[in-house]
């Protein structure tokens, strides 16, 4: 049996295809969602939480902070944490809604208080500072810890700094790397530079001056200038990594453009053929994507 389409109906899918491309909404992330919405409208909290993410992000429809509140809303009504923290989100950030930090911080309590890292992380700010909320650094620091042991990158890495710089708790090196070493792992270039900064210089780790280039050269090659300063200045010495003026130039070169004037500066010392190749591989560097 043969069906056909008719031509108003043809028009209509073209013109729906056509204000989705027009949009820039994903086809494929509209048609799940409407999967979503039914059980949504059922009472699903996590097809709930969806939609509000759908709709907080424009992801497959037009984005609408009021309807990601009121989908927020109802998936927290039903006691989710991660709805909770959203909702903070949304009146810290104002979005849609008037800022409201007391607000905010009464979701972020909640939603710590459930056993949310992302909610522990952002109530511990807001004590921290004083944000919506008398501060008090000591409660800051317990929910920030909290977030931290559940591998909350953002607390993970604040905590590192704190013992670093011995705010809140006993100052401590090696407990500080040791908070670094796994954000650095997932991929945070800021953390790949401070961490190689401690294998260099070993404080808080033995120093280890190949992990120190390695560390600096992987957050050079997604386009950090930190990284790319130091990666060059290891090159052009020798240490940690086998001398090479060029490959020094290159990174050197790549910092200087981002503003690192020492990497210019440095880079003058080389001859003006290591200087040129340096140049013209700078010139072909293509920064790796971060995931």
């Amino acid at each position: 049996m043969t069906y056909s389409v008719s031509s108003s109906s043809l028009r209509m899918i073209r013109r729906t295809v056509l204000a989705l491309a027009l949009s820039g909404l994903s086809c494929q992330a509209a048609f799940e969602l409407e999967k979503t919405r039914p059980l949504a409208e059922k009472g699903d909290v996590q097809a709930q939480l969806e939609m509000g993410n759908a709709y907080l992000d424009g992801d497959g429809v037009g984005k609408s902070y009021t309807k990601a509140f009121t989908w927020y809303q109802k998936a927290a009504e039903q006691g989710s944490a991660k709805a909770l923290n959203n909702l903070g989100v949304i009146y810290k950030n104002g979005y849609g809604v008037a800022a409201n930090p007391e607000e905010a911080v009464k979701y972020f309590r909640q939603a710590a208080e459930k056993g949310l890292g992302g909610g522990q992380y952002n109530l511990a700010l807001s004590l921290e500072k004083g944000e919506g909320v008398k501060a008090d650094p000591v409660e800051a620091l317990a929910w920030l810890q909290k977030a931290a042991a559940q591998d909350v990158t953002q607390a993970q890495f604040k905590l590192a700094k704190f013992y670093f710089k011995g705010e809140g708790v006993p100052q401590d090196d090696v407990k500080g790397v040791q908070m670094l070493i796994p954000v650095a792992e997932k991929g945070d270039l800021e953390a790949q530079v401070l961490l190689a900064s401690h294998y260099e210089l070993g404080t808080g780790v033995k120093v280890d001056l190949k992990k120190a280039f390695l560390l600096y050269e992987k957050a050079a090659k997604h386009g950090d200038v930190e990284g790319q300063a130091n990666a060059g200045r290891m090159y052009f010495d020798g240490v940690g990594v086998k001398a090479d003026r060029v490959k020094a130039c290159m990174w050197l070169t790549l910092a200087a453009r981002q503003g690192n004037v020492p990497s210019l500066k440095l880079a003058e010392a080389a001859t003006e053929k290591e200087r040129a190749k340096g140049e013209q591989l700078a010139d072909e560097f293509t920064p790796v994507e971060s995931k």
